[in-house]
């Protein structure tokens, strides 16, 4: 029987939380080693919005290594981007027009239990690049892998949206395809105060950071120049062809093959948009 110490505090919003993992995981027979359950609690103690951890799912008479992916906290701000990451991802895998790993198992509705996703993972050592983690390794990307993503992206903007399921559909974010409130965006961004890390908490106008950080000048100003030479040519792709995007395309969520192949990850953020040009940008 256990004892008072090791009954779990189920007043603690944390200790229920991991209570409804561990049920969650004796459920799916779900197993994860005890560097897994370290990194499990480090995320939830640092206020992280998911669980993030590897660890051996059974599937039949086969015990696969899998991802598994809780939200942490009960808010539709986190809920939404999770379900449509799930939901798009599961079209994606059927569709087979663009790579994506797979979902195994999961749960979307919480009055079910605890919201979660099982996927596939990739194979260890299976790429020299692969799953990129750490800022440095963005290095090792090259023209090969850009040129990659941008097949990619014209493979997923080649997608008919109306094949979208509902459930789906019903998810995704919608992307305006006007091209003025684009520029707009992209000018007020530049012109919003931030604190960067190296200035000790200061405020600075966020183009004047690049300009020191790039070392350039008159940064803003040649954005100006260049949305002026694109603007016809965005302006032309209003409203001709609605299309999928990613909306959180960065290395991080990408997995790069030997061949320079990519895969895309991480669909928490995608949605729809009615001007290719845009969409491609974004």
């Amino acid at each position: 029987e256990a004892t008072m110490e090791q009954m779990p505090n189920l007043e603690d919003p944390k200790e229920k939380f991991r209570e409804a993992v561990n049920k969650l995981s004796e459920k799916e027979q779900f197993t994860f080693t005890p560097e897994a359950q370290e990194i499990m609690q480090e995320q939830i103690d640092n206020g992280r919005r998911f669980v993030c951890i590897v660890g051996t799912h059974t599937e039949g008479d086969e015990k696969i290594e899998r991802f598994l992916k809780i939200p942490i906290r009960e808010e539709e701000r986190i809920n939404r981007p999770f379900k449509r990451q799930i939901r798009v991802g599961e079209f994606l895998k059927r569709n087979g027009q663009v790579k994506t790993r797979g979902v195994v198992a999961h749960n979307l509705d919480p009055e079910k239990g605890l919201p979660y996703a099982i996927m596939e993972t990739f194979g260890r050592d299976e790429a020299k690049i692969g799953f990129i983690t750490n800022p440095g390794d963005m290095e090792l990307l090259t023209a090969k892998e850009a040129q990659s993503c941008v097949e990619t992206l014209e493979r997923l903007h080649s997608i008919d949206t109306k094949t979208v399921p509902e459930d789906a559909r019903e998810a995704l974010q919608h992307f305006s395809g006007r091209a003025e409130g684009f520029f707009d965006g992209i000018l007020g961004n530049l012109d919003e105060r931030v604190r960067p890390l190296d200035t000790n908490g200061e405020e600075e106008v966020y183009h004047q950071v690049l300009n020191r950080r790039l070392g350039v000048t008159n940064f803003r100003e040649k954005v100006v120049e260049l949305l002026d030479v694109l603007r016809g040519i965005i302006k032309d792709e209003e409203g001709k062809k609605e299309v999928l995007v990613h909306g959180d395309l960065s290395p991080s969520n990408l997995y790069v093959y030997d061949n320079g192949e990519v895969e895309f990850l991480d669909f928490e953020w995608s949605g729809i948009c009615d001007n290719e040009a845009l969409a491609m940008i974004i």
